[in-house]
């Protein structure tokens, strides 16, 4: 088994909800693996640190089991995904190795001339662009930027999320389609 860690943003069923109400129903669901946050009436967060066969078991049962405290809560986002190059930097330093700001900065403005693949294009291009973690971590392991198996775990988490990010992204539906979610991230697992 291996840990995940990623993050799920959720829309609750009353908008003026407070998501305190909810605490002990997700611990007694299975979610007492992850942090609660609770900053904002109608939405919730879950800091997940889940241990599982796979990156979509974990992502799976977790929605599954958020489902199940909140009958009628939305998946609006599942995190690590679009992130800005100090976000990137901060999360591998994080769950992989130490790497810094700069070296990220240098990596994404083709500074460094030992690659053999060009840095990925920002997935959002603006003043402020942001990049999918996934396609990072592959660019990285490309080029022997980064420790493959220690990256292993959050490289395949974090393609599963882009996956889940996309669905969601794709369609705006109810409950039926967090059960379409559940259903793509097994058919997309790794």
């Amino acid at each position: 088994m291996k840990t995940y860690n990623f993050v799920l943003h959720f829309d609750l069923p009353n908008a003026k909800a407070d998501p305190e109400d909810y605490l002990d129903a997700l611990f007694e669901a299975g979610c007492d693996d992850a942090l609660v946050g609770t900053g904002e009436a109608g939405v919730i967060a879950l800091d997940f640190s889940r241990e599982a066969e796979d990156a979509s078991s974990a992502l799976v049962s977790a929605v599954s089991n958020v489902l199940t405290a909140i009958p009628g809560a939305r998946l609006t986002e599942a995190g690590p995904d679009l992130l800005n190059l100090s976000e990137i930097a901060e999360w591998i330093s994080e769950q992989v190795q130490p790497v810094t700001r700069q070296a990220i900065r240098k990596y994404a403005k083709g500074a460094l001339a030992k690659t053999t693949v060009r840095f990925p294009a920002p997935a959002v291009s603006s003043s402020s662009p942001v990049w999918h973690l996934a396609d990072v971590l592959v660019w990285m392991r490309e080029n022997h930027k980064v420790d493959v198996l220690k990256a292993a775990p959050l490289l395949e988490s974090t393609q599963v999320i882009k996956t889940f990010n996309a669905a969601v992204s794709a369609s705006s539906l109810d409950r039926a389609r967090d059960a379409r979610l559940i259903e793509l991230a097994h058919r997309v697992a790794p």
